[in-house]
C-alpha cells in the first residue's frame, strides 16, 4: 500500500523540515559563534580600556618619573637621619648634653637592648634572621639585605624643673638622629623644687642603608671626673 502524501502536506513537511534545519543552524552554528564573537569584544573593550589606561600613563610618562624620583629622595633623605647603631656612649652623652642645655641633672643612665620595630619591606624579624642564615650558608653572596628600623631604651634617673621638662620634647626633636620620650614618671620634690623620678627616651637606628656607625662627639665633657653623670659645673670642679 503506497502512502500518499499530497501537495499541501508535502508543504507542510518542507516548512517543517525548514524550521529544523534554521533551528539546528542557530543552536550549533550561529549563537556559539556569537557567544564567541560577544566574548571577544569583551576581551577587546577590557584591553582598549587597559590600553587606553597606559597611554593616558604615557602621557604623564613625565611627571611619573619626576614624582618618583622626589619620591625616592624623600625616602633616602628620612633613612640619613637614623644612625646605623645605638651603643652605650651614646645614651650617655646624650644624658649629658640634656645637662648641658636644660636644668637638668642625670644621677645614672642605662641603655636597654635593641628591639626590631620594622623592616622596610614589611618582613617579620624572624623572615629577616631566616635569610640572613640562609644567605650566610650559601655560597652566592648576593646583596639582599632591606633597611630596618631598631629601638633602644636610654634610662635616666633624673632631677629637672618644670619649666626644662616642658622644653624636654623640642630639646630633643632638635638632635642628630631620631629620638622621642617614650615616658617620664617623675615628683615633686619639695628640698630642690625640682620634679625626680625616671625619663626613657627612645633612640632609633636603622641597618641596612649606606650609613656607617659614628662615635658620638664628646665635646666640651670632662674626662676623669668623679662623677661622670654629674653637671659640667661639678665636672669643671672636678679638674
Amino acid at each position: 500500500m503506497k502512502l500518499k502524501i499530497s501537495m499541501h502536506d508535502k508543504i507542510i513537511l518542507l516548512m517543517f523540515f525548514g524550521i529544523v534545519f534554521f533551528a539546528a543552524g542557530y543552536v550549533f552554528g550561529y549563537r556559539p559563534q556569537m557567544e564567541k564573537a560577544e566574548a571577544f569584544q569583551a576581551e577587546s573593550v577590557s584591553v582598549r580600556e587597559h590600553l587606553d589606561r597606559l597611554l593616558k600613563m604615557a602621557e604623564k610618562k613625565e611627571y611619573y618619573v619626576k614624582e618618583t624620583s622626589s619620591m625616592r629622595k624623600k625616602i633616602e633623605d628620612y633613612m640619613a637621619q637614623f644612625p646605623a647603631d645605638i651603643k652605650e656612649e651614646d645614651g650617655i652623652l646624650l644624658a649629658s648634653a640634656m645637662e648641658n642645655s636644660l636644668d637638668m641633672k642625670a644621677s645614672s643612665v642605662g641603655l636597654g637592648t635593641k628591639e626590631f620595630v620594622a623592616a622596610m619591606d614589611g618582613r617579620s624579624q624572624s623572615d629577616i634572621e631566616e635569610q640572613q642564615e640562609a644567605a650566610d650558608a650559601s655560597e652566592n653572596q648576593e646583596d639582599t639585605t632591606t633597611p630596618v628600623l631598631y629601638r633602644t631604651q636610654d634610662d635616666l634617673q633624673i632631677s629637672i624643673t618644670y619649666t626644662s621638662l616642658k622644653e624636654l620634647t623640642e630639646y630633643l626633636a632638635s638632635q642628630n638622629g631620631r629620638m622621642t620620650i617614650d615616658s617620664v614618671n617623675a615628683s615633686f620634690d619639695p628640698t630642690t623644687g625640682n620634679l625626680t623620678g625616671t625619663l626613657t627616651v627612645d633612640l632609633f637606628s636603622m641597618t641596612g642603608t649606606s650609613n656607617s656607625y659614628t662615635k658620638p662627639d664628646a665635646g666640651s665633657v670632662a674626662h676623669g671626673t668623679g662623677n661622670l653623670f654629674g653637671t659640667i659645673e661639678n665636672a669643671e670642679a672636678g679638674k
